[in-house]
């Protein structure tokens, strides 16, 4: 049997969230999932001033309908302010719950995440983990719920028995 693959889809200009991305990711790969890194592409006229941008930029593709349907679970990390454009992303997820291949997917959506986004992801049909509110550094979240979408692909997450 393969291991789980989870995608981890961020919106990231200057490198923070794509930290708590790459933790997550990290916690993912703890809980014996395959991962992939997708950056939100950029909101129209952004200019690449700064280097953590510009390398983002040629480090990490936009997420694909091919990404989801290979997911088992999804983990979003946005910035407290978007600056990416998330359309193109929920045009990709309305087309793959059009044609059945959303379910069952679990999706954790990291703290980071503005409440709009968050809701967003909610009124998709898919199962968002409910995330039990943490004490502690951002990173450390991080890194339980990358785990949490590994355990969740697998199988093995209490919300998803057998």
């Amino acid at each position: 049997m393969n291991p789980p693959g989870v995608v981890v889809i961020f919106d990231c200009v200057n490198g923070r969230t794509e930290r708590l991305a790459g933790i997550a990711a990290v916690g993912a790969v703890q809980a014996r999932a395959r991962i992939r890194l997708r950056r939100i592409g950029d909101s129209a006229g952004q200019a690449a001033d700064g280097s953590e941008l510009a390398r983002m930029r040629r480090g990490y593709i936009p997420p694909s309908r091919t990404d989801i349907a290979w997911a088992d679970a999804v983990v979003v990390a946005g910035p407290p302010e978007p600056n990416g454009d998330w359309s193109d992303l929920f045009a990709i997820l309305e087309a793959a719950a059009a044609a059945g291949e959303l379910d069952p997917k679990a999706v954790v959506v990291l703290d980071c995440t503005p409440a709009e986004l968050r809701t967003a992801f909610e009124a998709l049909p898919w199962a968002v983990l409910p995330g039990p509110r943490l004490e502690g550094a951002a990173g450390h979240r991080a890194l339980v719920d990358g785990r949490r979408a590994g355990m969740a692909a697998s199988g093995s997450h209490p919300a998803f028995p057998d």
